[in-house]
């Protein structure tokens, strides 16, 4: 009777112990997660390595929430990095894990949500919208009302990026303010001195939902009453940053947009002021994309204010960050975590050698299918520039499909006056002036910005600023075509010919006016490309 009895001690003894095992692994984990994420000293790329560890040692133990957190934290890393590709790799995975408690509920949220913005920054827009309404979901899930407010307002300001795209279902000229309302709205939810989001949390995200509201603004300057929205924009976000500690980077940023405002306003040294005053920040933060925009809106504004040596040497400093920068992202490299997150509780397996042929066989017709549609597109482009050749060889490239009369009849004294100012402003090729903006020739017209605005519009049936590209453009490609000295320039210098600050600026409104690149037509146009 002695011996079962304590086989029996041993056998509950062995369990008891294995329990403990298990439930110190765990605590294990959730003290070194602890550790790691509350180290200043560290750096981020060493935090990757341990946030890795992490990762193997939860899925090792079939630790749920410490996959979800490890594996959110290394998204998270990527996500400032820009390497779009890695945050989905692992959030596809993590998704597949259970959400058994309100912790892992909040985990998947923000999962979800970083995914949608990794998706949404590559494009693809259909994904992205269907792991923000996951987000949402969860986030409405969630009990705690701080956590569900802040990651619902960090959802709707991400949700913004698929607006990006006018053909997306959802689309409308203010679909973005209204987004970044809602956004707003959430955040103010949240409420102050609670244990979890803290005040400058709180209202540095405030702060970047209206400078988003005031870049979009920006973007339809041109449209009335856009210009007057993003400065209150901006005055909002200006006085969140006078009373909280908003991130350094997004503080930077608020600069560079304010930066951007002075100069639609034609205030250029207040313009140049903000743009220094974020360049001297990003000095102690390293944040290049940043700077790179500050150095644009240095060069464009000292351009406009006569200061050529100064534009040209912040010109020079913005092409060569932009090169940079490219080339870094060109040769980063993704390691895929692929081999990090295995087969955890069911949910990770290993693909099978049928499903690997599958995968091969779907690769290569992928492949295929890209050639062929690089073979239509290049076909497409050459039709483009073949139809521009024709335009230009036939004289019409300065004239309106439809004439004048056929387009408008003016009874009103004042619009002919203004049609009469703007052939004057075509023919004398004014236009050409680096200076020329909406403000400066309503001046020089001695009329108003909104008057002229429709005026052009009348006429031309395209917003100020297409019309200005179109002229512009239209006066290079036909120099380039006539004059073969003009092909030997570089493409900086023929931008500043035709009155750009920017070469960016004059390659991306090159492309919208003729629908093919300025190397492009100049290459065809060297070969004789013309039939």
């Amino acid at each position: 009777m002695k011996l079962p009895y304590l086989l029996f001690i041993f056998f509950c003894l062995f369990h008891t112990n294995t329990f403990s095992q298990e439930v110190s692994s765990e605590e294990k984990i959730d003290e070194k997660f602890i550790k790691i994420s509350s180290d200043t000293t560290t750096n981020p790329a060493q935090k990757e390595i341990e946030y890795k560890k992490l990762l193997e040692e939860s899925i090792k133990f079939e630790y749920n929430n410490g996959i979800l957190k490890s594996g959110f934290k290394l998204m998270r890393y990527y996500v400032d990095l820009g390497q779009n590709d890695n945050v989905i790799k692992i959030g596809n995975r993590l998704k597949k894990q259970t959400a058994n408690d309100e912790s892992s509920r909040l985990l998947l949220a923000r999962i979800y949500q970083l995914n949608g913005l990794a998706f949404g920054y590559l494009g693809m827009l259909n994904d992205s919208r269907k792991d923000f309404k996951a987000a949402i979901n969860y986030a409405e899930s969630l009990k705690d009302v701080n956590q569900k407010n802040y990651v619902l307002s960090l959802c709707y300001e991400n949700y913004t990026l698929l607006f990006h795209s006018r053909h997306f279902k959802e689309f409308s000229k203010d679909s973005t303010l209204i987004y970044l309302d809602k956004s707003i709205e959430k955040a103010y939810l949240i409420e102050d001195g609670n244990n979890l989001i803290s005040k400058d949390l709180k209202y540095d995200m405030i702060a970047f939902a209206y400078m988003r509201m005031a870049i979009h603004s920006l973007e339809l300057v041109d449209e009335n009453g856009y210009l007057e929205l993003a400065e209150e924009y901006l005055d909002k976000a200006l006085k969140i940053n006078e009373n909280y500690n908003i991130l350094p980077r997004n503080e930077i940023m608020l600069f560079n947009q304010v930066s951007w405002l002075y100069m639609e306003k034609g205030e250029y040294s207040e313009s140049i002021s903000f743009a220094k005053r974020a360049l001297n920040l990003e000095k102690k933060y390293n944040a290049p994309y940043h700077r790179v925009e500050s150095f644009e809106f240095l060069a464009s504004s000292y351009l406009e204010l006569g200061e050529k040596d100064k534009s040209k040497e912040y010109l020079g400093k913005y092409t060569f960050l932009k090169d940079s920068i490219a080339l870094t992202e060109k040769n980063s490299i993704d390691v895929p975590l692929t081999h990090k997150i295995t087969e955890v509780s069911g949910s990770l397996k290993k693909s099978n050698k049928k499903n690997a042929l599958i995968i091969a066989i779907a690769s290569l017709s992928i492949i295929i299918a890209l050639f062929i549609f690089w073979r239509r597109k290049n076909k497409k482009i050459n039709e483009k520039y073949l139809a521009l050749i024709k335009k230009i060889e036939a004289k019409k490239l300065y004239e309106d499909e439809k004439s004048e009369e056929g387009i408008i009849v003016i009874n009103d004294e004042a619009t002919s006056y203004l049609l009469d100012k703007l052939k004057n402003f075509e023919k004398n090729n004014i236009y050409l002036k680096k200076e020329v903006n909406l403000t400066w020739l309503a001046t020089r017209f001695n009329t108003n910005t909104k008057y002229l605005s429709q005026t052009i519009k009348l006429k031309t049936e395209k917003n100020f600023r297409d019309y200005l590209n179109g002229l512009r453009i239209n006066y290079i490609t036909n120099k380039l075509f006539e004059d073969p000295k003009y092909r030997e320039y570089k493409i900086n210098y023929l931008a500043e010919e035709c009155g750009y600050s920017s070469s960016q600026v004059f390659v991306i409104a090159f492309k919208k006016e003729t629908d093919v690149t300025p190397s492009y037509f100049i290459k065809k146009v060297k070969k004789g490309t013309i039939s």
